[in-house]
């Protein structure tokens, strides 16, 4: 707890990925991404307790082998691959509020696929969100090694264009304003985010920078390959 800011992290661990079964518990480093993001979680110094959501109980039974806790099982209308992590995250403070009578004041979200995060990610972004009192949340983000106003679509005529500007000109990496991607750790004040019940951000949120080689989001085999080369050099999980 910080500043009697009751705090909680909710890990979400749906079953049906689609670029690599099971990716959630796929082994990188010898342990399932799932064990990673939950021994981060339970080395925070502010974290009061750590939930997994997931629909599956082979994934209950690992979370609760971990050390987390998986009271419930995620209803499967909220645990498709275009569910929003939204619904997960209300389904869990319905949860609690309904059978514990138990509302946080800070959410923690967190990620399997993101399995380079630490606990003083978490702990800066607590303490920086409790710090705030106009803020909304707290995102845990790396600069983009892709700028957006570099990216291109295909037009209603089949050609290329810009995907954000007008101009077709090349623009210098170094005229252009830094932007940033997320890095799946999102801290949200349960206040704001019940209240409104569709935006877990909000137009006030503390930025977090973190190195972009612990800031991977696995999604596919490319990406896992990725992180297994990665940790082979920085030695990330231990």
């Amino acid at each position: 707890m910080y500043k009697n800011f009751k705090a909680i992290s909710i890990i979400g661990a749906r079953s049906g990925s689609i670029g690599i079964k099971h990716k959630n518990v796929k082994k990188l480093n010898n342990r399932p991404l799932l064990y990673w993001i939950i021994k981060t979680a339970l080395k925070s110094k502010y974290l009061d307790r750590v939930l997994v959501s997931t629909d599956s109980t082979y994934y209950q039974k690992l979370s609760i082998k971990y050390g987390a806790e998986t009271p419930f099982l995620r209803p499967k209308k909220i645990s498709r691959s275009k569910s929003g992590e939204i619904d997960y995250i209300l389904h869990t403070l319905d949860w609690l509020k309904k059978n514990e009578d138990y509302t946080p004041d800070i959410i923690v979200r967190l990620q399997p696929t993101s399995p380079f995060q630490c606990a003083k990610d978490i702990d800066i972004s607590i303490m920086k969100l409790a710090d705030d009192k106009k803020a909304t949340s707290a995102q845990v983000v790396a600069e983009s090694d892709f700028h957006p106003y570099k990216a291109l679509k295909i037009s209603r005529s089949g050609y290329l264009k810009p995907f954000i500007t007008k101009n077709n000109n090349v623009i210098n990496r170094q005229n252009l304003v830094k932007s940033y991607h997320r890095a799946n750790i999102i801290s949200t004040k349960s206040k704001f985010f019940l209240k409104n019940k569709k935006d877990h951000i909000g137009n006030f949120s503390i930025k977090i920078e973190i190195p972009t080689l612990r800031a991977i989001d696995i999604n596919n085999k490319k990406d896992f390959k990725i992180a297994d080369c990665i940790n082979k050099i920085y030695k990330f999980l231990k």
